[in-house]
């Protein structure tokens, strides 16, 4: 019920909070993305992100990922179900986004073919998107989603990554960016 959702954002944010005085940021990070599946308007959470974004993007942490040609936006196995929108933050990059792509590796959970909408923004805004079929068979799929051809991908800060699928419930075992050649 309500009441419950209000103890588990405020659990999350109190637990984001501390973390974030502590310097654990990517934890901290997780702890405001987990206030804000509870409560996705609330300002706090969105600021906090947006500032240990900031404060990772300046540090050594971002030439690790260009160092390694990826980004890990999510490395947790997480099930999202049909008709669900799962967004998943990450540290924007500035270089390399042309040539870049996704790999996804996902499970149709009841081998029903499913159409999984993938969009991506900055913020509160959205950006742009598109849309890849999965066939109709269990296991894991292995996808490769050039995005080097959005506009939006190239121009804008994007920060968030969201999955979404329609026709079945999906478990998302990894969701990488890749970047693309050059500095």
């Amino acid at each position: 019920g309500n009441q419950a959702n209000e103890r588990e954002y405020n659990s999350a944010v109190e637990n984001g909070d501390r973390l974030f005085q502590r310097r654990q940021l990517f934890e901290a990070r997780d702890a405001y993305q987990l206030a804000l599946s509870h409560r996705p308007a609330s300002s706090h959470p969105q600021e906090r992100i947006r500032e240990i974004n900031e404060m990772l993007a300046s540090s050594a942490d971002m030439e690790r990922f260009y160092a390694s040609g990826h980004l890990d936006v999510s490395n947790v196995r997480e099930q999202i179900f049909n008709n669900d929108e799962k967004r998943f933050f990450f540290v924007p990059f500035d270089r390399r986004r042309a040539g870049s792509y996704l790999m996804l590796e996902a499970e149709n959970m009841e081998g029903k073919p499913l159409r999984l909408f993938i969009n991506y923004g900055k913020d509160s805004q959205r950006q742009g998107g598109f849309s890849v079929n999965i066939g109709g068979h269990t296991g894991v799929t292995d996808l490769r989603i050039d995005i080097s051809g959005q506009n939006r991908w190239i121009t804008e800060d994007n920060n968030w990554i969201s999955i979404y699928p329609l026709g079945g419930n999906i478990d998302l075992h990894n969701l990488k960016i890749h970047f693309g050649p050059g500095q």
